[in-house]
């Protein structure tokens, strides 16, 4: 029996049998849990044909558990769990063809662990764990196809204190990804942050790639390195 998104939903909120029924059809589940008090741990159901997973669990405030997901043909997993906040944990995410995981986990303010994403075709990254204030660690996570990254770690007040070992070789944008030049500094560290920013001014054009080129290749000085993180890639 071929249901719509609809009746999928509220057999599933209603505890029916749904393993006789056809949803295959069902390429976007955008909004489909959104806001559902009931929802405690995400539904079994086959999620390999579905594309589109915007906001589909986004203020389901009593969320515990993401269970394995097949999302093999996703795209945006934009907003997917904002606001969940009762999730602690995220053991994987594997989402090979996805390229928009803007404000994913925003708002999960319980959340401390993410285990594992593979994301490789990933661009989008802008506000991912913004205001995850209670995030410890990312343990696994590709993010050299990641052009944007603004805000994706803005208000995490524990993480803010960890190393972060991310690819930044395909950023164009991370306005805000962490609270000022010198948190960035501290979590990437000093020799890191002078490769990145000469890679950036090469980016932009030759004449400031030539001029960045100069000034680090001195011992630069503290103040010079949060001055150049602020122009060239966080902005505050």
């Amino acid at each position: 029996m071929k249901v719509t998104k609809e009746i999928l939903r509220q057999m599933i909120l209603d505890g029916e049998d749904i393993s006789k029924l056809d949803y295959s059809h069902i390429a976007d589940m955008s909004y489909m849990f959104c806001g559902c008090k009931e929802i405690i741990e995400t539904p079994l159901i086959d999620t390999s044909k579905v594309k589109h997973f915007g906001n589909m669990f986004s203020g389901c405030k009593n969320l515990k558990k993401i269970n394995k997901m097949d999302l093999s043909s996703a795209i945006h997993l934009t907003d997917m769990f904002q606001d969940c906040i009762s999730l602690e944990k995220v053991d994987e995410i594997i989402a090979p063809e996805a390229k928009d995981l803007l404000q994913m986990f925003l708002g999960c303010t319980l959340l401390k662990v993410v285990n594992y994403i593979y994301a490789p075709k990933s661009e989008n990254i802008i506000g991912m764990f913004q205001d995850c204030e209670r995030l410890e660690t990312v343990r696994e996570f590709d993010t050299s196809s990641v052009k944007f990254m603004d805000w994706a770690l803005s208000n995490c007040k524990i993480f803010r204190h960890k190393k972060l070992d991310w690819d930044f070789s395909s950023m164009e944008n991370m306005y805000k990804m962490v609270e000022g030049p010198e948190t960035f500094i501290k979590m990437v560290g000093e020799d890191r942050v002078k490769d990145i920013l000469i890679d950036r001014a090469k980016k932009m054009d030759e004449f400031k790639y030539k001029a960045m080129t100069k000034s680090l290749s001195k011992e630069e000085e503290k103040e010079k390195l949060i001055e150049l993180v602020q122009y060239y890639l966080i902005g505050v």
